[in-house]
């Protein structure tokens, strides 16, 4: 209650009201109630805004005496209190994460058998397997605006075909192949552009793409694989031809792109792809010979295409900070074996593998201009001591995968294998230090391994097209270990 004895007609009362927290002045609420000592004369005056919740009642012309006491009424109601003179302080959200986990294995073998055949076939076949996962998300506007999208891709491929040691392998003169065939792509995508509005004053998009992937692809005779052949009026048949060939395709696509608009715009980005592709085809050990009127073969081919790409833009209008990252760590192998004793018209021991990775990194900023005019200047350290702060950013990043590795577990993605691959990499440093901020920053650790290899100790014969005159020879030399001094031919070894 206030005493209005002591104010004249058309006096102005200010009026100042304070909400609790969570709580605002509702609008055209507030007012000014005149009664008398008695109450049985009233009067009500709407009060005006000055500022914020500072309001004003001015006293009517007709301001009885006997309206001595005032009583302020103002509704108040849950919000927030915006009324002070400050502009409203909103946050507008958009975050989607999208995880995806696939194991996937396709294996074709003999175990724990005794087999009699005249040919031989096992073959795994794993054709255009897609493995993808991708978030999208943005915000509205408002004072501060945050849009995430983030994403997290996890794949193992396996595919294997083999005849396991445990295999008692009677041959006849058919044709004998083991194959294993892979084609896989992996899609990571993050994007947090989706908005084309701008926050008023902080504008926050991140974009993090990650995929970590092991591709196996296995084609083999086991070690300690006995094989004997037929017998057929007196003679040992021997098979047509022998192939074991693992073949492998693998393609991956991370992306992650974020904008972000304000007064003071942050934008970080980051595409990190931890891939391993383990391509192997080899006849392995064991005692005896392996014998074809025709060609034997061990060939591995392997094709890889990775690519990353980040982009960041920041749009500030004070201060702006746009940060881009790709890492990729990859480790791929392909090898071919030769590793028991063989005659056959020839011998092909052959590896091609071609690997390529791309990737980009893009970064913007705008507005970064001092107030006062004073030139901008770097408060970081120079000197050269310890890692960067893009340093640190990629270090974190592999460590984060190399966890994430652990569920891949293939020949070449495993924990163990991107700790070592990390130990290689290089700081990332000008003459005058480290990198303190990078607004674009791209690393690559890359390890190939490519071999064909026939075993040293071994007895392999090619004959070539026309080095006998009938087949009775080839065959009795498969029934004994044959000297390579008594034959001339090819043996190839790409």
């Amino acid at each position: 209650m206030i005493d209005t004895s002591r104010a004249d007609e058309e006096d102005t009362i200010e009026i100042t009201l304070t909400p609790a927290s969570g709580y605002k002045v509702k609008k055209d609420s507030v007012k000014l109630v005149l009664s008398s000592a008695d109450g049985k004369s009233t009067q009500t005056v709407n009060a005006k805004v000055k500022k914020g919740n500072v309001y004003t009642v001015k006293l009517p012309k007709s301001l009885k005496d006997t309206l001595t006491l005032g009583e302020i009424q103002a509704v108040f109601e849950p919000g927030v209190d915006n009324a002070n003179g400050e502009k409203k302080s909103s946050l507008s959200l958009g975050a989607s994460v999208s995880v995806a986990v696939t194991t996937f294995s396709n294996n074709a073998y003999i175990k724990n058998a005794k087999v009699t055949v005249g040919g031989l076939s096992v073959k795994a076949i794993t054709t255009e397997s897609e493995v993808e996962a991708s978030a999208a998300a943005g915000y509205s506007e408002g004072d501060i605006g945050i849009g995430g999208a983030i994403t997290v891709l996890v794949g193992s491929v396996k595919t294997k075909a083999y005849v396991d040691h445990s295999v008692t392998l009677t041959l006849g003169e058919e044709a004998v192949e083991v194959i294993a065939e892979s084609e896989v792509s992996f899609t990571a995508e993050a994007d947090a552009s989706g908005s084309d509005k701008k926050s008023g004053s902080v504008g926050v998009g991140a974009g993090i793409a990650v995929a970590v992937t092991g591709v196996d692809t296995e084609a083999y005779l086991d070690d300690n694989l006995e094989i004997s052949y037929s017998v057929e009026n007196g003679e040992a048949l021997q098979s047509e031809s022998v192939t074991v060939s693992a073949n492998a395709k693998e393609t991956s696509t991370v992306s992650a792109k974020a904008g972000s608009a304000g007064g003071i715009s942050v934008t970080p980005v980051l595409a990190l792809l931890v891939a391993g592709a383990d391509t192997e085809a080899f006849i392995g050990k064991a005692t005896n010979t392996l014998c074809a009127l025709g060609d034997i073969r061990a060939t591995a081919d392997a094709l890889q295409s990775r690519k990353l790409a980040a982009d960041a833009q920041a749009a500030g209008d004070s201060v702006a900070v746009g940060g881009s990252f790709t890492i990729s760590v990859l480790n791929d192998s392909t090898k071919s074996r030769l590793s028991r004793n063989v005659k056959a018209k020839n011998v092909y021991v052959n590896t091609t593998a071609k690997n390529t990775s791309k990737g980009t990194s893009r970064a913007g900023a705008n507005g970064a201009n001092s107030s006062k005019g004073e030139d901008a200047s770097d408060s970081g350290d120079s000197d050269g001591d310890g890692d960067g702060e893009s340093d640190k950013a990629a270090a974190n990043s592999l460590s984060g995968a190399s966890k994430l590795a652990g569920n891949v577990n293939s020949k070449n993605t495993s924990t163990l294998s991107v700790n070592d691959s990390a130990k290689k990499r290089t700081s990332s440093s000008t003459t005058e230090g480290s990198v303190t901020v990078a607004a674009a920053f791209a690393l690559n650790i890359q390890t190939i391994e490519t071999s064909a290899k026939i075993d040293s100790g071994l007895i392999v014969v090619a004959t070539g097209e026309d080095e006998f005159e009938d087949e009775e020879t080839i065959r009795n030399g498969c029934v004994e270990v044959i000297n390579l001094s008594q034959y001339t031919g090819d043996i190839i070894s790409n």
